[in-house]
């Protein structure tokens, strides 16, 4: 860990991390129920490489779905420019507060003792909230931080209902994901001139002391290449545009309420919805295990699972048009997203990517290629057909997939129905961060 009070001086270290932690939670009108407060922990790892990029203290807040960290392409609010040029997180804290949007926030420092630090290359810190799921102001999370040493960077969320930690019942979804070298963002608050006096964490002294750029957040072009941060061996790996660059890993967590198993928010047991949700586990892969697949059909089916954009099924086309159930086009396009398949023959599933929704087909008696080829309008009558858990979808408009437990999928093969018995095949699997 590079020695930060060496770097910057202690004023700019008090100006730099300064804040209120919020860390409970707020209703001045009734006391909250005990067994709605929920312990929740935030942890953040620095994943980038040895001599790589580090991090300032991270901020997160947890809010209704309203707090906008950022837009891209408008200016940054001077809370966002605090951050990004100088690492304080005391503006961005005031402006979620007086937005309304929630009441609980904080900073999440490295693990640096006395003085508090930068998250530095491999470490990994948290910080523990009290939270009342049943509040709106609890549902959603936001966070930001600076990429150190730069002169704005910074990482954050810009849609404010990307992490959705509570559903509207006030069940906890969690979440896991992965910010990576591509999301860096620059606030287009202060020119990238690289300088040893306007640089975090690479020589300034003082806050806001850079050239004023008065431009609007965008994508962050990286470092120069044979600059002055490059160059510099300390920094030899904080290139964070190179192919497959890791900036950090978030992770939400609760100690003292049930998470629901990863896939199974929406399916309540076996009496809700059959589809499989991803979406808490962003830039993340997803790993199966416990595979357990059987058939009674004489057909050799394939089963897939297709990326949707909500619980009504509704995609959007290669175009970027959205398609709903029964939707011309509609068959083809789910079919062409498929996420992962499998047959009566699968023994093992390849890691695949998470952050979606995710529902699933079948596909009687072919291979997806085969209906793409063959029968892409999923008309009745021509082969092979594919059925979806979207009856609107289905070209007998019949009833073909049914959840029989969490995770557990069965599907019957046959137009109008055939048997009923749903046992043409059964997938059941158990679903784990990669």
């Amino acid at each position: 860990m590079f020695a930060f009070a060496s770097f910057i001086s202690s004023f700019f270290i008090l100006q730099l991390y300064a804040t209120s932690h919020r860390v409970g939670i707020t209703d001045n009108n009734n006391e909250p129920d005990p067994a709605d407060l929920v312990e929740v922990t935030v942890t953040v790892e620095n994943l980038a490489p040895e001599n790589g990029t580090l991090l300032t203290p991270l901020w997160v807040g947890f809010h209704d779905g309203s707090f906008d960290t950022y837009d891209r392409g408008r200016p940054a609010s001077g809370g966002l420019e605090s951050l990004a040029e100088d690492g304080s997180t005391s503006l961005i804290s005031s402006e979620f507060i007086s937005s309304g949007a929630g009441t609980v926030d904080g900073t999440i420092t490295g693990p640096g003792g006395a003085t508090p630090g930068p998250i530095d290359t491999g470490e990994t810190t948290s910080l523990t909230f009290t939270l009342d799921r049943s509040l709106a102001s609890s549902r959603f999370f936001n966070y930001a931080a600076m990429v150190l040493p730069s002169n704005d960077a910074f990482i954050a969320n810009g849609n404010p209902e990307a992490f959705e930690i509570f559903d509207e019942n006030g069940n906890f979804l969690g979440a896991d994901f992965v910010v990576r070298g591509n999301q860096v963002l620059d606030a287009g608050t202060e020119v990238n001139d690289e300088a040893e006096n306007s640089t975090a964490f690479f020589g300034q002294s003082t806050p806001n002391t850079g050239t004023d750029e008065n431009g609007v957040v965008t994508v962050h072009p990286g470092f120069e290449d044979g600059g002055r941060i490059l160059s510099e061996p300390r920094f030899a790996n904080a290139d964070f545009t190179a192919d497959g660059y890791e900036v950090a890993r978030i992770r939400i967590t609760a100690n003292n309420v049930e998470q629901f198993p990863l896939g199974t928010r929406f399916q309540d047991d076996g009496q809700g919805d059959p589809l499989l949700d991803f979406r808490s586990v962003v830039n993340q892969e997803i790993r199966v295990s416990d595979l357990d697949i059987s058939s009674e059909a004489a057909f050799d089916n394939t089963v897939g699972f297709y990326r949707i954009e909500d619980t009504s099924g509704t995609i959007q086309d290669e175009f970027g048009n959205n398609l709903n159930p029964g939707d011309d086009g509609y068959a083809a396009a789910a079919v062409r997203q498929t996420v992962l398949n499998l047959d009566r023959n699968t023994s093992e599933i390849s890691n695949f990517a998470g952050g979606n929704l995710l529902a699933p087909f079948v596909i009687a008696n072919g291979t997806a290629q085969e209906f793409l080829n063959q029968n892409p309008n999923n008309q009745g009558g021509e082969e092979p057909i594919a059925y979806f858990s979207f009856l609107g979808a289905n070209p007998d408009g019949v009833e073909h997939i049914r959840l029989l437990d969490n995770n557990t999928f069965a599907f019957e093969d046959l137009f109008g129905g055939g048997d009923n018995d749903f046992d043409d095949l059964i997938f059941g699997a158990n679903y784990e961060v990669a």
